[in-house]
């Protein structure tokens, strides 16, 4: 809920309150016939998890304007958010019946299938809880000149209980903007209605997860207590992103034509790393403050828009983008980089001078000569598995995206289209190299009728070839360098046709029909699946093919009624 309380004439007080409660009931029974031998009785898993969030803030805010010629907008304030998490998970473990042998019990199940803590003689609970609270005082201000020039500032410090036990609890961060709009002041002529110049710059900060600054003891089983792996981070900072943008936006020849140009460069700086603590402490791992990744770049965007009668229009718009990844520094203490994923020997690893998702795979061994090494048993041989062993592909990521928009109107028909294209990244399929593994291939199928495989010049029998640089599972090691594509692609990802219906039923009002078509066809590709597959959310998963389920193209109708 909100309140506001205007005090006098442009000034006035606004509070506002949130809160978000989530309870989660999530049940999972394996049955005994599910897993063989590791589930003989059947295993029940109950999770309980309970979420909340409250958020609230105070603002002041102020608007002044004097004689059409200056303005002035100001907004202070503070908040507070307060997050709060927990769950429970009671585990009924079914990998053997219950019994008593020589007097003493055994086992973990009475009977199998039964899903009911009763059932079950060894049972499993864990229990978590985690609260975050975070502060924050505020404040914007933006100064305006005949509606041509404009300023605009903003600072905030937020305060985080993630940082206790730290040197420094709170952080700061500012921003300043200015525009001008010159054709306020000077007279470019009839075909140009705006001319706009912009630049910012701004500091951004990123909040810290908890548990990273004291020692945490955890609490098992019957009483067994588990001693912390991290030492704790006393000197943890918060990351932050020092972000400059400057750009053009002009419209021309009658608002037919818009410009879009802007320039960007951001340095994200203080990305926490944990690396392996000392021997001597009794401790795994311990975090340090480091790196330096840039991105930097351009953007253009061009629109033409025109009316050729008083029945048919036509509007076109098309989008450049190109950005340059950088890690300008790393961890003095990681010579050999740092390994973001890792998946059957290929490694996306972050080194100084590299990107951002820069590849590394296992490689077929070859002589000085380049030909591929057989090994005695006749099947090709693989290289070292060790990070100076792999062969870097490329970066995983585009350089260039680019997106061209069309849309037609004929009396009351519309017609319209987009097309994207990704240029650059690579994308590697862990599916192929499994299916060439298993021999269940249209590849290895071809070659066992063929009798054999030449790969570079080297014949080689093809159960041999394909059970070295094919997978058997995901932990085995293969040949990722032959499943490796360019991911550049271009597509038409959408294609709509509508018909708007004027005056429906004589009430005055329309009714807008649209039959629309996503991710329909490639105009080009290199690769066996879609370009934008993904084995998973985190960092280093992206353009990995892990059996995923193929990308949909999807039809369907919409309807839009104005009242």
């Amino acid at each position: 809920g909100s309140v506001k309380y205007d005090i006098m004439e442009g000034l006035s007080v606004t509070g506002r309150l949130r809160y978000e409660r989530g309870d989660v009931k999530w049940i999972y029974n394996e049955y005994a016939s599910s897993t063989g031998g590791r589930n003989q009785m059947g295993t029940m898993k109950d999770s309980r998890i309970f979420s909340e969030q409250m958020y609230g803030d105070i603002l002041a805010s102020y608007n002044k304007s004097w004689e059409d010629t200056y303005t002035l907008s100001v907004t202070a304030g503070s908040s507070f958010t307060k997050t709060t998490g927990s769950s429970v998970d009671l585990i009924g473990w079914g990998d053997s019946k219950f019994s008593v042998v020589d007097g003493k019990p055994t086992g973990s199940a009475y009977y199998p299938n039964i899903f009911s803590p009763a059932n079950y003689y060894r049972m499993t609970t864990t229990e978590s809880l985690k609260e975050k609270r975070l502060n924050s005082v505020f404040a914007t201000a933006q100064f305006g000149y005949k509606e041509g020039l404009f300023l605009d500032v903003t600072a905030r410090n937020d305060w985080s209980s993630a940082l206790a036990y730290t040197d420094g609890v709170s952080f700061f961060y500012p921003s300043v903007g200015a525009s001008a709009l010159l054709d306020k002041f000077i007279d470019f002529g009839k075909n140009v209605n705006m001319f706009k110049l912009r630049a910012s710059y701004s500091m951004v900060g990123n909040d810290v997860p908890i548990f990273m600054t004291n020692l945490r003891y955890e609490l098992g089983d019957q009483g067994a207590l588990t001693p912390p792996e991290n030492a704790p981070f006393k000197t943890l900072k918060p990351e932050k992103t020092n972000s400059l943008e400057v750009g053009f936006d002009g419209t021309f020849f009658q608002n037919r034509l818009d410009v879009n140009l802007t320039y960007y460069k951001t340095n994200t700086k203080n990305q926490f790393f944990s690396i392996s603590a000392p021997w001597e402490t009794g401790l795994r791992n311990r975090y340090v403050n480091a790196g330096n990744v840039q991105n930097q770049g351009f953007e253009i965007g061009l629109g033409w828009h025109n009316q050729f009668t008083d029945h048919f229009s036509w509007s076109t718009n098309f989008n450049f983008a190109y950005n340059e990844n950088e890690i300008k520094e790393l961890v003095d203490e990681l010579p050999d980089g740092l390994t973001l994923a890792d998946y059957g020997g290929a490694k996306v690893i972050l080194k100084e001078g590299g990107h951002y998702g820069d590849l590394y795979v296992r490689q077929i061994k070859r002589d000085d000569n380049g030909k591929p090494v057989v090994s005695e048993n006749g099947a090709p041989q693989l290289g070292g598995d060790g990070i100076q062993d792999l062969k870097y592909v490329g970066d995983m990521n585009a350089k260039v995206n680019m997106g061209w928009t069309n849309t037609f109107h004929y009396k009351d028909f519309t017609l319209s289209f987009l097309i994207d294209a990704k240029v650059g990244g690579k994308v590697m399929s862990m599916t192929e190299a499994t299916l060439d593994g298993w021999g269940v291939s249209e590849r290895s199928g071809a070659a066992r009728d063929n009798g054999s495989v030449v790969f570079e010049g080297v014949t080689f029998d093809p159960q041999k070839f394909y059970s070295v640089v094919g997978a058997t599972n995901f932990n085995s090691q293969y040949a990722n360098e032959l499943y490796v594509y360019d991911a550049t692609n271009v597509r038409l990802r959408e294609l709509s046709f509508g018909y708007t219906f004027r005056n429906l039923f004589g009430i005055g009002k329309n009714l807008n029909a649209s039959l629309i078509a996503r991710n329909l066809f490639f105009f080009y590709k290199d690769t066996p699946m879609d370009p934008d597959v993904s084995a998973g959310t985190g960092n280093g998963w992206q353009g990995v093919d892990m059996f995923a389920l193929p990308s949909s193209r999807s039809v369907g109708l919409n309807l839009k009624l104005n009242f």
